[in-house]
């Protein structure tokens, strides 16, 4: 439980500061596939939309449409370039 404080305490500021913009910049990037926050600043949007701080609706949307543009940025550089990363690593493309 200690943790999940920890997370919300150093999350929340973040929040306040830069409101849906962090919370899409960070779930698009994560559904690029980079490591970034977005499910944790996700949870703590939504406990701060619980208290009435955000609007549930807008942190819905914008998480909706975030990981659906995250996702595709995320596929179309991977079928752009792709077959880059398999030469150059010794992988085979999955067919």
């Amino acid at each position: 439980m200690e943790s999940i404080q920890h997370i919300i305490t150093e999350l929340t500021p973040l929040l306040h500061e830069y409101g849906y913009y962090i919370l899409a910049l960070a779930i698009a990037v994560e559904g690029m596939g980079i490591p970034a926050p977005g499910q944790s600043l996700l949870i703590v949007a939504s406990l701060l939309a619980s208290t009435g701080k955000m609007s549930l609706p807008m942190v819905l949307t914008v998480a909706w449409a975030s990981s659906f543009i995250g996702n595709s940025i995320g596929y179309f550089i991977g079928r752009q370039f792709g077959h880059v990363l398999t030469k150059k690593n010794g992988l085979s493309p999955v067919p």
